[in-house]
C-alpha cells in the first residue's frame, strides 16, 4: 500500500459505464415486463382467450411449447417447472398464469393438455 486515501463519492467519469449499463439492463427488465403483461391482457381480451401463440406474436413475442411435462420436468433454457409456479400441475386446461419472473426472464404460459400419470409415475 502506498498512500491511503479517504473514503469519497465515486466522481461521474469513474462510474459512467456502469451507470449505463445498469439503466439499459432495468429498462430492458421493465420492457419485458410490460410486454408479458400487454400479453396477459391480449389474452384476456381474445373471444377463446386460448391462443397464447396468436396473443404472443401480435406482441411481437415468441410462444414456445413443450413436450409433455411431469412434477419433475424441466424446460429447456428455464428450468426445473416445480420452481417457476408450484401451482402449475393444479391448473385447469386452458388456464394462463404469469407473468413470472424467472432466471431473469418473463415467463407467460398455458396449460394446454393434461394427461393422467401412468402407474410408473
Amino acid at each position: 500500500m502506498l498512500d491511503v486515501v479517504p473514503a469519497r463519492p465515486a466522481e461521474l467519469s469513474e462510474v459512467k459505464d456502469q451507470v449505463k449499463k445498469d439503466y439499459v439492463e432495468d429498462k430492458s427488465k421493465e420492457k419485458a415486463v410490460a410486454k408479458a403483461k400487454d400479453l396477459v391482457k391480449a389474452l384476456d381480451v381474445q373471444k377463446d382467450k386460448k391462443d397464447l401463440k396468436k396473443a404472443a406474436k401480435s406482441g411481437g413475442l415468441e410462444a414456445k411449447t413443450s413436450a409433455p411435462l411431469g412434477h419433475d420436468g424441466a424446460l429447456p433454457s428455464v428450468g426445473n417447472i416445480r420452481d417457476i409456479d408450484p401451482k402449475l400441475f393444479s391448473q385447469p386446461v386452458g388456464a394462463t398464469a404469469g407473468p413470472l419472473v424467472w432466471s431473469g426472464i418473463q415467463i407467460v404460459y398455458q396449460v394446454v393438455s393434461k394427461e393422467p400419470p401412468s402407474e410408473q409415475d
